[in-house]
């Protein structure tokens, strides 16, 4: 019985330490391809540049930035549908980065058939919360509601001492 949990611990140690092994070289051919669509886009090679960055988003690497180069790359392709497409995606995770949101606007003021959009007037838009990553927005919600309920809460327990009505 003993000899049974010693092999089953070995045994464990060793899929959870090659499991390590795994991801570690998962990572680094991930930087690997990052770099390499870096580099292949600063030596003007766009289309391969496009495809690195495409391979790591298929891959699972959901990174802002990834998605930040992927719209620079398809804007210089000419690609403007493209490109606008990957900065709403990239702005999704980093919604305050003023050359995002510049490069964004720039790629809109260049499409020819462009429709301007209606001004949003709308209460997230003047409060500045329309600029707040999901998180960001989640958290505001959920230390709102915990300021609200606790204040009801103490407001229900605590016997008043006079009544308005």
């Amino acid at each position: 019985m003993i000899r049974l949990i010693k092999l089953t611990t070995i045994g464990l140690l060793i899929v959870y330490f090659s499991s390590w092994g795994l991801m570690a070289k998962n990572l680094g051919s991930e930087t690997e391809i990052f770099f390499d669509a870096n580099q292949a886009y600063k030596n003007g090679r766009f289309q391969i540049a496009a495809d690195g960055y495409l391979e790591l988003i298929e891959n699972g690497f959901d990174a802002g930035h990834v998605y930040y180069n992927l719209g620079n790359t398809y804007f210089r392709l000419g690609s403007l549908g493209k490109a606008i497409l990957f900065y709403e995606r990239a702005r999704l995770l980093i919604p305050r980065n003023d050359d995002l949101a510049f490069n964004l606007s720039y790629a809109k003021e260049q499409v020819v058939d462009a429709v301007d959009e209606q001004q949003r007037i709308s209460m997230l838009n003047i409060s500045g919360l329309d600029s707040l990553n999901w998180q960001e927005t989640f958290f505001i919600f959920t230390i709102t509601n915990i300021f609200f309920f606790s204040i009801l809460g103490i407001r229900l327990v605590k016997e008043a001492d006079w009544s308005y009505y």
